[in-house]
Order: structure tokens, then sequence, then C-alpha cells
């Protein structure tokens, strides 16, 4: 079913949900396991900016490469994830600092945007069939 929603609608939910609890005061005896995550997810995001040691591929227009056979869905989700991580930073009162200096929300944004951006451009050469 090309036009079900699937994984891309229980991820956003469960990101939300996971971003309320993590922001409530619930986390309580977990907190070791999201301070992991979250040391995880502002790494991913540094090296996605190419703001720390190891900086993530990118292709010669700019967008991020990982895997020649699953490319498209990385740069998908490190742009849901950097509009998300955005996000929660935002609200949380933080910013993103990476081993080469702090990273602005807009300029987590402007990486989703340009990315969303590029992917929008490729589906649309894609022939109908």
């Amino acid at each position: 079913m090309p036009n079900s929603p699937g994984k891309e609608l229980y991820y956003s939910r469960s990101a939300k949900q996971s971003r309320q609890f993590f922001m409530s005061s619930k986390v309580g005896h977990n907190a070791p396991v999201f301070e992991k995550y979250q040391q995880k997810a502002k790494n991913f995001m540094c090296s996605c900016l190419a703001k720390d040691e190891r900086n993530t591929q990118k292709t010669p227009g700019g967008l991020i490469y990982r895997q020649r056979w699953n490319n498209m869905y990385f740069v998908t989700s490190a742009a849901f994830l950097a509009a998300t991580y955005s996000n929660y930073l935002a609200s949380a009162g933080k910013y993103l600092k990476c081993s080469s200096g702090s990273v602005s929300l807009n300029e987590l944004l402007s990486f989703s945007k340009s990315h969303v951006k590029i992917l929008t451009l490729i589906e649309s050469y894609k022939p109908v069939l």
C-alpha cells in the first residue's frame, strides 16, 4: 500500500512521545540511558554537519552519503532528526556543542531544509509508472 502512513507516522508519534517524556521529570532511574541517547544524537548531528572528528561523507552536491543501497532512507531520517532535534533543543533552552564549536538552531534547520529540498528535486525527476 503506497499511500499508507506506515513507519513514518509511527516514528513521528514515538519521537514526540519520547521528547515529551524526556523533557518531563519522569525520567528518574532511566536518566543514564537517556543521557547516553542524548550523547549519541549530539554526535550524529555533529557528524552530519561536519563539525566532528568523524564527519559523514557528502556528495559533490552537498547531500550526506552513507551507503549506496540505503542512502535516501538515511538522508530522509537525518533531515527529520535534525528538525526534531532542533525543536527539542529550542524547547529545552539548549544548544548543540560540537568538537569544532557550537551550532545554532538555525544551522540545524538549514541542514534539514536543504536536504529535504534536494530529496524533493530527486523525486520530481523519477519517471511515473
